[in-house]
């Protein structure tokens, strides 16, 4: 009977050990992606302030890029240039743009 409890409290705490590292590794996992994420985000809004040649906090000069570029695009010389379409969609994701 004693040996029918023991194998039955380690069989708990095994189980109950998966479940938790199971959780930690998909807590884990969840971080990853935020922190990528939040990266991704950066570096698309650096982008953006650096070939508005703008600081940081010159949210103004990046807008009138975005702007420029918006025009540029619209039947301009970025006419159907993707990756200009990519910089505006940025623009408009950081608020850059108004509708």
């Amino acid at each position: 009977m004693k040996a029918l409890v023991a194998s039955a409290c380690i069989a708990v705490i095994a189980f109950v050990g998966y479940y938790f590292w199971g959780e930690y590794e998909a807590r884990a996992r969840q971080v990853a992606r935020v922190e990528a994420a939040t990266a991704r985000n950066k570096a698309d809004r650096d982008e953006i302030f650096e070939l508005a040649n703008a600081n940081p906090g010159e949210t103004d000069m990046a807008s009138a890029w975005c702007r420029l570029t918006v025009m540029r695009l619209d039947g301009g010389k970025l006419a159907g240039n993707r990756e200009a379409a990519r910089l505006v969609t940025n623009c408009m994701r950081f608020g850059l743009l108004s509708d």
